[in-house]
């Protein structure tokens, strides 16, 4: 259920799943009802330089980067911020993340780039594993709809129903290969389900640590 190996005072916690799963709603509920103090929420892509590039790149309806490049420059983005995110994790910050590693993982191997790959440029990077990974799993055919009722937001790149098809088959590849720190959480209920759920799951963990 967590990462075993996971040494530092502070916590991270990654909230996964394919578009339209919920899961940064989710992850800003779960992180206002975080009791430490110390917290601090990321989204990726990031708010940098690099990040924006990135969310610009996503709503092109022209695909400027190669699949790969673009999951490079995720990786680039990540490492950005990740010797200070180490460093707040050291002092006792509990970190949220909507979005992480496996995100590029999934998201490149749905085109072609290979899983292990993807995994193993992450691990060059310097990429540490999360403590937990609340994975929101929900049908494909629930979350494409859901995109469909989003207002004022453009189809981004990899929101058509054939690569989510795939995305998702990789959320439950990638869950069953590193399911010692991945949680399943049921995603195709109210906000308020899905945020009891997770609740639940993480005051189980809390009282295990």
């Amino acid at each position: 259920m967590v990462n075993k190996s996971w040494s530092r005072p502070g916590r991270l916690i990654a909230f996964e799943g394919p578009d339209g799963c919920g899961k940064s709603t989710q992850a800003k509920i779960f992180f206002d009802l975080l009791h430490n103090k110390k917290k601090i929420m990321l989204t990726e892509p990031t708010q940098s330089g690099l990040g924006r590039w990135i969310r610009k790149e996503l709503s092109n309806k022209r695909d400027q980067l190669s699949n790969m490049e673009l999951q490079l420059l995720f990786i680039a983005n990540r490492r950005e911020y990740m010797d200070e995110v180490e460093r707040k994790l050291d002092d006792g910050y509990d970190i949220v993340m909507d979005r992480f590693t496996p995100g590029t993982i999934v998201y490149g191997a749905a085109k072609g780039l290979g899983m292990k790959r993807m995994i193993e440029l992450n691990k060059r990077a310097g990429i540490i594993d999360p403590y937990v990974i609340f994975y929101l799993k929900i049908p494909v055919e629930d979350a494409m709809a859901r995109l469909s009722k989003r207002t004022g937001k453009k189809r981004e790149r990899f929101e058509d129903l054939k690569t989510q098809r795939v995305v998702h088959r990789n959320y439950d590849r990638l869950a069953r290969m590193q399911k010692e720190w991945w949680v399943r959480v049921d995603g195709s209920g109210s906000i308020k389900e899905t945020a009891s759920s997770v609740r639940a799951v993480w005051d189980k963990i809390s009282k295990r640590a």
